[in-house]
């Protein structure tokens, strides 16, 4: 189109991940010690032609100009926030046709950008431009199927549509994933606070502002034997960087902090 402004903003992880697992084929306990074997059954090249049609689908899908795609860093800064972070994954094995994969989307890409910054999860990275290039006069799309994109203001392809998430909305989610933690990502939340109690517990709150839900937030942890500052702990965690929550200089995440009015 035209003048077309608006642009994918592409969360590949699970993208490369898909392809990568198909390359491989397994045979069960048929190693010399009974372990497992894996064998590669389509070729390097094979893979990252699919992974740009891949992409590609999901640019036109959004009808968008072009895509900007985010990739994970292996450590984040949430490791430093919550040492446990992410610590169920530890043992799970990675398809070794994902270092090809990456390494070939940053070198070869037809793409306008690919990016992949130490210590931020593509998550950030979709956050940080999905709120900072309407300032340049683009339409970000954030697309993922991750339900912690739900917390970033802007509009979000998922499942199929495209919704537009106000700031409320996506500050009302964090605090909802605050509370209710992560099971995938290894962070608790509010032990015994499901969806259901979580939305009780922020629909009680004085005003649906962020200073009276968070303390609503706050006032559940402390009553169930937990301080203030694991609240914070797992509010830090779950938030997903905005444009402001990102020191470009010096390359480095700013915390979240509750508002103080």
């Amino acid at each position: 189109m035209s003048g077309n402004k608006r642009l994918a903003i592409i969360d590949a992880d699970s993208v490369l991940y898909a392809v990568a697992l198909s390359a491989e084929m397994c045979a069960k306990g048929q190693g010399m010690n009974g372990e497992d074997m894996w064998f590669e059954v389509r070729t390097k090249e094979d893979c990252y032609q699919e992974v740009l049609e891949r992409l590609d689908a999901k640019i036109e899908k959004v009808e968008a100009a072009d895509g900007i795609i985010c990739l994970s860093d292996q450590r984040t800064w949430r490791y430093d926030v919550l040492p446990t972070y992410k610590a169920n994954r530890e043992r799970t094995r990675r398809p070794p046709m994902m270092v090809h994969l990456r390494a070939q989307i940053q070198d070869r890409h037809p793409f306008r950008m690919v990016r992949l910054v130490k210590t931020l999860e593509a998550d950030d990275l979709c956050g940080i431009a999905s709120t900072s290039l309407p300032k340049l006069g683009f339409q970000p799309i954030v697309m993922s199927e991750d339900k912690d994109l739900l917390t970033i203001p802007g509009y979000l392809h998922q499942r199929g549509a495209t919704v537009e998430v106000s700031l409320e909305e996506a500050d009302r989610q964090h605090l909802y994933q605050s509370l209710t933690g992560d099971v995938v990502d290894n962070y608790k939340g509010l032990p015994g606070v499901g969806p259901k109690k979580a939305d009780r517990i922020l629909d009680a709150a004085k005003s649906q502002t962020v200073r009276d839900m968070w303390t609503a937030v706050v006032t559940a942890f402390t009553q169930h034997g937990f301080s203030p500052e694991d609240a914070l702990v797992q509010a830090r965690v779950a938030r997903i960087l905005r444009a402001d929550e990102w020191d470009q200089n010096n390359k480095r995440a700013i915390l979240w902090e509750p508002p103080k009015r």
